[in-house]
């Protein structure tokens, strides 16, 4: 939807992400929408754990914003090139709890206005960014191109029969019915994202996971698909995690697969609950 530049404030120095949209000629209306929506969205937000913006304005007639740049990777990067989980248990478990601190006020669940109750839609370890501070990380949800509120009707861009995500991290409803997505579909998406940084695999027994992908063309990547993606999410069973990692605790183990529920009505409502629940499982 479009290109993300590294800026500096020649001022004040300040250093920025600087997000362009395609231009005009090049992008359809859509486009233009989502893009205006996104920095609308972003001006109602200012969280830890939670990307900040700027200003937001026009170049050259293209729209443009300036938000926080967070310099120290995504949570894709616990994962090495062969599929190996690069994080303890614990410390993947932790990075996952801090980032629900950020989309339980993203969804805002406690707002009153229900303006400011929104779902993300694309939740997934490289739209969750890091900082490092004391030796520790801080974790940033980004990339709100997806984002819509739930909170009221009305508003949406989506057309009927439409959907819109990363195939791996979406639960079926998003593919089903994109437009009335909730708070419990990113709940699935970053429980997914967890499963990802503790077994370096898909819960779907056939999809390829993201360092398989890395490594092949588009047309070698796609001939490991036995059948559609869609299919896979829409009826394939959600391998437990279990049985990916005998080592995890079961308590962890079975947080995550409820997490990852394919009804939404069986997975956590919230992310203060999903929080609740891994931080109880591993003893925090």
């Amino acid at each position: 939807m479009g290109i993300v530049y590294l800026a500096r404030h020649e001022e004040t120095g300040r250093i920025a992400a600087l997000k362009q949209v395609k231009k005009i000629e090049n992008a359809d209306n859509r486009t233009l929408l989502r893009f205006q929506r996104e920095m609308s969205i972003m001006q109602n937000l200012k969280h830890a754990n939670i990307v900040q913006l700027y200003e937001a304005g026009q170049y050259e007639n293209n729209p443009i914003f300036m938000s926080e740049f967070v310099p120290d990777g995504n949570l894709l990067q616990f994962v090495s090139d062969e599929g190996k989980p690069l994080l303890s248990p614990s410390e993947a478990t932790m990075l996952i709890a801090d980032s629900l601190i950020g989309l339980h006020y993203f969804h805002g669940i406690e707002q009153e206005d229900t303006t400011k109750k929104y779902v993300h839609r694309d939740i997934k370890p490289e739209n969750i960014l890091l900082k490092r501070s004391n030796n520790t990380y801080i974790s940033k949800i980004a990339d709100f191109g997806l984002a819509r509120c739930y909170g009221e009707r009305g508003g949406t861009i989506t057309r009927a029969n439409e959907f819109a995500g990363t195939h791996m991290y979406m639960p079926p409803e998003q593919i089903e019915r994109m437009k009335f997505c909730k708070p419990s579909t990113d709940i699935f998406a970053m429980g997914v994202t967890l499963y990802y940084l503790l077994t370096g695999q898909s819960p779907l027994e056939d999809f390829p996971p993201h360092w398989k992908f890395n490594k092949l063309t588009l047309i070698e990547a796609l001939k490991l698909f036995k059948r559609t993606p869609i299919m896979m999410m829409l009826y394939d069973p959600m391998i437990p995690i279990y049985e990916r990692r005998r080592d995890l605790p079961r308590e962890l183990c079975n947080v995550v697969d409820k997490s990852i529920n394919k009804e939404a009505i069986n997975r956590y409502q919230t992310a203060k609950s999903f929080r609740t629940a891994l931080l109880g499982a591993i003893g925090n």
